[in-house]
């Protein structure tokens, strides 16, 4: 059920919820960005940046169609593009779905956690990409995304993930 709240009574932490509120003697916060709406003593430091991250569903392109594992066979990130771009092919559905895509965004994706909206400039990158990774004649003619979807994620300043108890707050992990 979505938690709404969490904080410290005594010994304990309460996390409310649409159920009501639960309570333990330690809490795992596994939130990625919405850590902040729910601990609002972390949220404070400004340490973590909401972020909305984007994702679409592609037809495979014409001569791909035919025998996509040759070039799809696994899921990989790309890194070096410097935008966070991922990719894995889904057989079940035979679509690419391919995400990342920040680099491309004109209006600036980061400190929102508005997830209703899909970033146009984002979705038309991705549509675009597939024949520049994959080479034109590889790839061939490409439609348009049968899916797009947003969420948001989480960064911190170093872009790792705080692991382990809070130094400040015994039980809070």
């Amino acid at each position: 059920t979505l938690a709404s709240r969490v904080y410290q009574s005594g010994c304990s932490w309460m996390v409310d919820t649409g159920r009501g509120a639960v309570s333990g003697r330690r809490l795992v916060l596994a939130t990625n960005a919405y850590t902040g709406a729910l601990h609002r003593g972390l949220a404070q430091t400004g340490f973590l940046t909401p972020s909305r991250s984007q994702v679409s569903a592609l037809p495979l392109g014409k001569a791909m169609k035919d025998n996509p594992d040759i070039l799809l066979h696994r899921s990989t990130g790309l890194n070096d593009l410097g935008t966070g771009d991922y990719f894995f092919y889904r057989h079940q559905s035979g679509h690419l779905v391919y995400g990342g895509g920040r680099g491309h965004s004109k209006t600036g994706d980061r400190n929102t956690v508005d997830d209703s909206t899909v970033n146009r400039d984002i979705a038309d990158y991705f549509e675009r990409v597939p024949p520049e990774l994959f080479g034109e004649a590889s790839w061939g003619e490409g439609g348009t995304a049968v899916k797009e979807w947003s969420g948001i994620v989480c960064y911190t300043p170093d872009r790792c993930p705080i692991v382990g108890e809070s130094p400040t707050q015994k039980g809070l992990w």
